[in-house]
């Protein structure tokens, strides 16, 4: 995005407007609109006068009216009398000289004028344009064939417009190759692209910012007698059926599309407004499972939208690669096998630190029907400069569907190769030998301290791990816990009675495995003391099955915490990551892990082994312990020699600090 103090002509002309609109009193609701206009039409006239469409030496009101026969749509909130009378100003300011060929000014003000808590309620993300040139490039738009057959393109969250406008350049640069008149293109392109935004803002930017484009590419060319119709609405594009669409909305919204495009917002379910809530349950139960985010919405009425030749580019959080909320979808596209390709770029800080994008390409009629195109860790750069086929690795589809989750995830050869092997040697998954479930949580400012001390105290003292307040996990280290002394007065009555019920106190006083919930690699012990744990550990038992198949949780424990299933997390779930790089650990994800149970005599070495390490104080004891029971878990999976130091690599470059 351009700072705001490369483009100084632009900022002082929209302060001096800001400073006329209060004189005049603007209506609140239409000053920013009012504003962006009087700064669009400034920017629009230059244009012209650059292309020879109207003449620098006309009167303001003149010009203005030849700009009115161009694109009506630029005063719909201030007439051309208006602007003559109180912004004449503009006509003295020259702007193009600030920008440069990729430059979205309008776009990059609008979102200077917007605070963090107003990007944030609308899930704004405003996309690089590499991004969408890659998109527009490998859904193969616009087909040469389709500008003679209207192939429609639409983006139901268009923001500014800067996927529209670059698939607009796009139609023009293949047209004059084709040798399209200029009329012929503005009607194709008005015949095709689509655009809804809910903010009428951000559908007035879009339109100008069409017309920019297309001045930008046909120049001189551009046809003097042709007013511009464009097909871009204020709407809430996910609400089917609403009474402040107008005919020709209601049936966009029905129709097929040939191509659906975009960013579409990231706004978390608990920071959306009920009816927003309703909207998503009412059109999209598949989508919005437990705490979904909007943008799944959108994947899912985009896909419905698609023509039986249809494709969708979309930049979306790598969330949607592993979340509950999205199993559905990811169930769907790989039973329909419409997955084209995946491109991680989740480390390439395109976006705001929390938000870790993948761009996801949907083909309706695929040519290869088995297997999806998995790009991973791209930057900027290479997605329009680099061939990435070095970075491209083709993943059966089966691979994803054998998970319980429907996990998709990015894997180079040798990991997809031992990923495989793992699967390939598990009849089952942790599901059906253990439970893990959450522990004690505190969901009030407050409520700890009444239950929390550093001594015994209340009717049922018992020791606490995780007591102290932001005191962070390390009490729970692989094979130990370190309690630092606190104790939980563990009153269930006394809980329910503040409305934060405690767990049955069984679920703690039995043996169980503890499991941190955020760490680089997995870090888990046993308990047999009976200690009560605050929710940042899991807590993990075993099922039935377990003894029927004579599995305990020595078994479970050493498979965590081997340095083999710490690589198939972090590989299987990299999604989950947070800040710094620490993975989050959760039950449905641990739940989905395959897992192979070896024969007695195995299972009996294993488990003295975990004794073992569990009762050693000695460090040195306890890391050749350690070693011994990786090298009993590589030897039970197959892995060979190669695999084995690729892991081990693994996990001291990414694992460990």
């Amino acid at each position: 995005m351009v700072k705001m103090s490369e483009m100084p002509n632009f900022q002082t002309l929209l302060n001096k407007i800001s400073r006329v609109s209060v004189q005049l009193k603007t209506k609140e609701h239409l000053f920013n609109q009012t504003n962006f206009q009087i700064l669009s039409i400034a920017l629009l006239l230059e244009e012209m006068g650059e292309f020879n469409l109207v003449s620098y030496k006309l009167q303001l009101e003149d010009k203005l009216s030849i700009l009115y026969s161009f694109f009506p749509f630029c005063f719909e909130n201030c007439s051309q009398k208006e602007i003559s009378n109180h912004y004449s100003f503009i006509d003295n300011y020259r702007l193009k000289k600030e920008l440069k060929e990729r430059d979205d000014p309008l776009g990059n003000m609008y979102q200077n004028i917007l605070t963090k808590s107003m990007k944030q309620r609308k899930g704004i993300v405003f996309t690089p344009v590499e991004v969408i040139e890659y998109i527009l490039i490998h859904m193969d738009f616009p087909n040469s064939e389709e500008l003679t057959s209207f192939g429609n393109l639409i983006d139901l969250a268009c923001g500014s417009g800067l996927f529209l406008t670059t698939a607009i350049k796009r139609i023009i640069r293949q047209s004059k190759y084709l040798q399209l008149k200029p009329q012929e293109i503005i009607n194709y392109i008005e015949k095709t692209i689509h655009g809804f935004d809910i903010d009428p803002l951000a559908v007035f930017l879009t339109k100008v910012n069409i017309a920019r484009a297309i001045l930008s590419e046909l120049e001189e060319e551009y046809p003097k007698d042709h007013i511009l119709e464009l097909k871009i609405f204020q709407t809430n594009s996910l609400e089917r059926r609403s009474k402040k669409d107008t005919s020709e909305v209601m049936k966009l919204k029905t129709s097929k599309f040939d191509y659906v495009v975009g960013n579409p917002p990231y706004i978390e379910s608990k920071r959306m407004d009920s009816n927003t809530k309703l909207i998503c349950r009412t059109n999209f139960p598949n989508a919005v499972m437990g705490s979904f985010d909007l943008y799944n919405c959108f994947i899912d009425y985009g896909s419905q939208l698609l023509s039986k030749k249809g494709k969708l580019g979309y930049i979306i959080p790598n969330k949607f690669l592993i979340s509950r909320y999205g199993k559905n979808l990811r169930e769907r596209f790989l039973k329909e096998n419409i997955i084209s390709q995946i491109v991680d770029l989740a480390h390439q800080k395109v976006f705001r630190p929390a938000v870790y994008p993948i761009i996801l390409i949907l083909n309706k009629k695929r040519k290869y029907k088995d297997q999806i195109n998995m790009v991973s860790d791209v930057s900027l750069d290479e997605l329009l400069r680099e061939n990435l086929d070095a970075k491209k690795i083709s993943v059966d589809l089966y691979t994803y569907e054998r998970t319980i989750n429907k996990t998709i995830f990015f894997l180079d050869n040798l990991s997809l190769q031992i990923v495989k092997k793992v699967f390939d040697v598990s009849k089952i998954n942790m599901n059906d030998l253990i439970r893990f479930r959450w522990s004690v949580s505190f969901h009030r400012k407050g409520l700890r301290k009444l239950f929390v001390s550093r001594k015994p105290q209340g009717k049922h003292p018992m020791k606490f791990i995780g007591g102290k307040e932001f005191g962070g996990n390390r009490e729970v280290e692989r094979y130990g816990i370190n309690w630092r002394g606190y104790w939980i007065d563990y009153d269930r009555e006394k809980a329910k009675g503040l409305r934060n019920n405690f767990q049955n106190l069984k679920f703690f006083t039995e043996e169980k495995i503890f499991l941190c919930q955020h760490s680089l690699r997995i870090r888990a012990t046993i308990d047999r003391e009976s200690y009560i744990s605050k929710d940042i550990f899991l807590l993990g038992h075993l099922k039935e099955k377990a003894d029927k198949l004579n599995v305990n949780l020595e078994l479970i424990l050493a498979t965590l915490n081997s340095k083999l299933f710490s690589f198939l997390y972090a590989t299987m779930y990299a999604g989950t990551e947070i800040m710094g790089r620490y993975l989050h650990y959760l039950p449905m994800f641990l739940h989905d892990l395959p897992i192979l149970i070896p024969s007695s005599e195995d299972i009996i070495q294993i488990s003295n082994l975990v004794n073992a390490i569990l009762s050693t104080t000695d460090n040195k004891n306890k890391q050749k312990i350690d070693n011994m029971i990786d090298d009993k878990i590589f030897q039970i999976y197959g892995c060979n020699k190669e695999e084995v130091e690729y892991i081990t690599e693994y996990i001291g470059l990414n694992l460990k600090k």
